[in-house]
């Protein structure tokens, strides 16, 4: 063992380390991407036009990094969408 404590065992640690990284980063390259034909996940005739109307409620508390000097901080709040859509 070396005076700064390293020794076989930290080598080995970091050759592991290095191997765990390969790894992760070549297992991707094998992965292969799914072709999907179009329209193939929508279920809209085509040329209809429609609209959405959404609406949403949100309460609760909001949670900060401890280093900034806010105490109790809660939320409320609401949202209203509306979309119009044209299926093509």
């Amino acid at each position: 063992m070396s005076e700064d404590g390293s020794g076989e065992r930290g080598d080995g640690v970091r050759h592991l380390h290095w191997g765990l990284l390969a790894l992760l980063v070549l297992i991707p390259a094998q992965a292969a991407a799914q072709e999907l034909e179009p329209r193939a996940l929508t279920n809209v005739p085509i040329g209809w036009n429609f609209a959405m109307v959404g609406y949403r409620y949100a309460t609760g508390n909001v949670l900060l990094d401890p280093a900034v000097p806010i105490e109790d901080l809660e939320h409320e709040g609401w949202r209203v969408r509306l979309q119009w859509d044209v299926s093509f």
